[in-house]
């Protein structure tokens, strides 16, 4: 059996709820979902390291999971509490696993941070959607953040594991500590796009993260996920995106966003 592993706080009842409807809508043949109680920040205080106890709690979590998985070379997938399954996430999974093994963490869901990374991405969703085919997008020396929902080849687990377990002091937050480990070329990590898993309405709402600038950052970011989200809803999106609108207060602002809106469409002639 193939192990979905979710992490999740005790007092987090509503979005164990949302995930456990969400995967079972989801379910495939050979994989089970399985609850990890996540590392609270009372629990994870004392950890050494300059990270928020929040913070810290994430990384252990993530990182006890992983080692809880180690005695066979299943794959693992690994998601946290904020992550919502498309129907056919599974499946996927399943086959890009089958294409063979060019790649160590591949996200089914990630913050890109490369804008011609994110127009190129924008440009090819439709098509694929329409060919019901999936990309392995190479993330290497490319900025991203965002550890939601990733599967970890089950040649690449322990490997994986003994990287994090070298880390004593917990000073860069998970999600980054993957994107150094596959700079220095220790992990290849790749990403399934279009996205069959994206977030949460509750993700905007960190429970990790605090503060209007990241408040801003974060839902924009997750706003653009959604939108490459193989079962996406335009309705939704766009209520979203306007919300966040008054960030760009100049007509300036507006008119560059709207060029590139232009650009991602996929009849604009990009490669003249």
């Amino acid at each position: 059996m193939k192990p979905c592993v979710f992490i999740n706080l005790p007092a987090a009842t509503a979005r164990r709820a949302s995930l456990e409807a969400s995967f079972a809508a989801a379910a495939h043949d050979g994989w089970t979902l399985q609850r990890f109680a996540a590392i609270g920040p009372d629990q994870a205080a004392d950890l050494p390291g300059s990270l928020a106890p929040a913070e810290k709690g994430c990384f252990a979590s993530h990182r006890a999971v992983i080692g809880e998985h180690l005695d066979d070379d299943a794959p693992l997938f690994v998601a946290e509490d904020d992550a919502v399954f498309s129907a056919q996430a599974l499946q996927v999974v399943d086959r890009m696993l089958a294409r063979g093994h060019d790649w160590d963490l591949m996200f089914t869901d990630v913050a890109i941070c490369d804008l011609s990374l994110m127009v190129h991405l924008a440009r090819q969703r439709d098509s694929l959607v329409a060919r019901d085919d999936h990309l392995p997008v190479n993330l290497a020396g490319r900025s991203f953040f965002g550890a939601n929902a990733y599967v970890v080849r089950g040649g690449a687990k322990r490997a994986l594991h003994a990287a994090l377990a070298e880390t004593v002091e917990l000073n860069r937050p998970y999600d980054l500590h993957l994107r150094d480990l596959g700079a220095a070329g220790r992990l290849k990590i790749g990403a399934c796009f279009p996205f069959v898993t994206t977030l949460a309405a509750h993700a905007d709402d960190s429970q990790i993260q605090d503060g209007a600038a990241a408040a801003l950052f974060d839902r924009t970011l997750n706003a653009y996920r959604r939108l490459m989200y193989v079962e996406r809803d335009l309705a939704a999106s766009r209520e979203a995106i306007q919300a966040l609108s008054t960030a760009a207060s100049d007509e300036g602002s507006r008119l560059v966003g709207e060029i590139f809106g232009i650009i991602a469409a996929p009849g604009f002639p990009i490669a003249r």
